[in-house]
């Protein structure tokens, strides 16, 4: 019976801390994150069709025959990570909602807890609970350093794109002209990101 009654409490705290957790992380999104990210989108938006109309009348127009490839390159890399990033946030999210049904069980039973001498098995059970959301998170952060490590390789067939064609062609294409692509190139990887 003592076991049974157990195991419906922690299944009790355990939605417990699925509620909280949905409810602060929804909150937070509609409250920072939305307007934040439609900024970002639009003003990403911009730049990257400006560095790329730059590039093209740089070129003359001839990197748009090389920007039909790395386009489709880009938005295959983008359709894998968004598949990777979303299961490990949904991971991310599923492991914090122990950490806050530990820490709401805590608050509530403090003097229950310090009458039965259990504060170091709870402080063990809550940074098992950390633990298990660090890894989380650190997976998160090296999918994003992939993704960055892809679109950076694509900025650098742009730039030697652009070399090729002003080392091939002698006065097709003006000095000017080559550094304004070039820079264009460079910074275009950080638009992308």
């Amino acid at each position: 019976m003592l076991f049974v009654t157990v195991c419906i409490a922690n299944v009790f705290v355990l939605f417990t801390g699925r509620i909280l957790n949905r409810f602060s992380s929804d909150m937070q999104t509609v409250d920072e994150e939305i307007s934040q990210t439609l900024s970002q989108v639009s003003n990403s938006l911009a730049a990257v069709l400006g560095a790329v109309g730059a590039i093209a009348g740089a070129t003359k127009g001839t990197f748009l025959i090389l920007m039909v490839p790395l386009t489709y390159f880009y938005f295959m890399i983008q359709k894998f990570f968004r598949a990777t990033n979303t299961a490990i946030a949904r991971l991310e999210s599923i492991s914090r909602s122990p950490i806050y049904a530990d820490f709401s069980q805590a608050l509530v039973g403090m003097t229950t807890i310090r009458a039965y001498s259990e504060q170091a098995r709870f402080s063990a059970s809550l940074e098992a609970a950390v633990n298990a959301n660090s890894i989380a998170n650190i997976t998160q952060q090296l999918s994003a350093q992939w993704l960055a490590i892809r679109l950076d390789f694509i900025g650098s067939c742009i730039s030697f794109f652009i070399a090729v064609i002003a080392a091939a062609t002698t006065g097709f294409i003006p000095a000017g002209f080559v550094a304004l692509g070039l820079s264009y190139s460079f910074q275009l990887t950080t638009y992308l990101k």
